[in-house]
């Protein structure tokens, strides 16, 4: 299964990452917003898109009868 080929949760590889990130000055104050900013840029058009096509899907028996 796929959870079978998931990585092993490195604490090592971990702390590598966050001095990597402190060492080019860390995140900034506006960082995570814009994040999560861009992450429901990506995620919403998709969704919407999702639940458009299952109305649809749904309604158009009702719309030929």
């Amino acid at each position: 299964m796929w959870w079978n080929r998931l990585k092993k949760d490195n604490s090592e590889k971990q702390k590598e990452l966050q001095n990597e990130i402190e060492a080019h000055g860390g995140l900034e104050k506006s960082d995570m917003p814009a994040m999560i900013l861009s992450a429901l840029l990506v995620i919403l058009p998709v969704a919407i898109v999702v639940v458009l096509l299952l109305s649809l899907l749904i309604l158009l028996p009702v719309l030929l009868a």
